[in-house]
């Protein structure tokens, strides 16, 4: 689960992306943002007996979507990313 937000903080988009086997990167599309969000937050969750990899938001995120890198190639599928794109005021 992801953290709680502190007051003044909106939700702009949140949703979960299932990870196939053999990706190390890949592109969310199709947000339809108004505007260019700055604020990101996700949770990267690891099939059980799977390893450890992490990722982060490569580039800048835009009002059509973000590409997500990992640390490494996903073994399996069932590696989640579930994230919020955020206005914090």
């Amino acid at each position: 689960p992801l953290p709680a937000l502190p007051a003044g903080t909106t939700v702009l988009h949140s949703a979960s992306y299932s990870i196939s086997s053999g990706v190390s990167s890949f592109t969310v599309t199709g947000l339809g943002l108004a505007t260019a969000p700055t604020n990101f937050i996700g949770s990267l969750a690891i099939p059980s007996g799977q390893p450890l990899i992490t990722g982060a938001v490569s580039g800048s995120l835009t009002t059509d979507g973000f590409t997500y890198v990992l640390s490494g190639t996903t073994p399996v599928s069932g590696y989640t990313l579930t994230y919020q794109i955020l206005e914090i005021i």
